[in-house]
């Protein structure tokens, strides 16, 4: 009897971290798919954690990866973002979300030319792992997702990017790494710019602070030109 109760214990026990392990693997899935496919690229995240009395959420070690054709192998790399977020705003038609803190965060623009050619006054001829370039251009198509009743929106009342620093790779001709990017602070940051400041501009803001901080001009002017600051 002392044998087959401690046999079912063992099992429960088993059971229960089994259950614990995969709860965790799935959500953490999910944040990868639905943060992957936000940005069209592979999203990695190390470790998850979520305390829902407390209403946050912690991802640690997050890296965007990109496509093998590019030197950098990443786009990004983070190693920690907080979110602390308003439970109830779950189920309404805005999240509603208090903080997000992003730190230490390592980001990696890279521009190369996509033909055999070192025409670097050509857009036609330059790729960036930002895609920001092929979107630009005339015959640019976006994918076509299924069409939902009514997007989520999402607005976000803090966000702290703090202790930010970006590596610049210019074809073959230009390097600058590793250099510090201001600490930003916003207000009201969502998906929608009727009623705060849409994440895209946030996104300008954050290319601009590194575009200002190359100390080579003739290289910053072909950025310029590039992205239209």
């Amino acid at each position: 009897m002392k044998t087959l109760s401690r046999n079912f214990f063992i099992a429960l026990i088993t059971i229960i971290l089994i259950f614990y392990l995969l709860h965790k693997l799935i959500i953490k899935k999910s944040f990868e798919y639905v943060l992957g496919n936000i940005m069209e690229k592979e999203f990695i995240i190390e470790t998850i954690n979520i305390d829902i009395k407390k209403s946050t959420i912690k991802l640690n070690n997050i890296r965007i990866v990109n496509e093998k054709n590019f030197n950098y192998k990443n786009l990004l790399n983070c190693r920690e973002v907080f979110i602390n977020f308003n439970l109830k705003s779950i189920f309404t038609e805005t999240l509603e979300i208090n903080k997000l803190i992003i730190k230490n965060l390592d980001f990696y623009v890279e521009i190369n030319n996509d033909e055999f050619t070192n025409n670097e006054n050509n857009k036609k001829h330059l790729k960036d792992n930002l895609d920001e370039i092929i979107k630009s251009k005339k015959n640019y198509q976006p994918k076509i997702y299924p069409q939902k009743r009514k997007d989520k929106n999402f607005i976000i009342k803090n966000v702290e990017l703090l202790n930010s620093k970006a590596n610049l790779k210019f074809l073959n001709i230009y390097e600058y790494s590793d250099f510090k990017l201001s600490d930003m602070f916003f207000s009201n940051v969502g998906n929608s710019s009727s009623n705060s400041q849409h994440f895209k501009e946030i996104f300008k803001i954050f290319l601009i602070d590194m575009y200002l901080r190359i100390p080579n001009f003739e290289i910053r002017k072909k950025i310029k030109k590039i992205y239209k600051f």
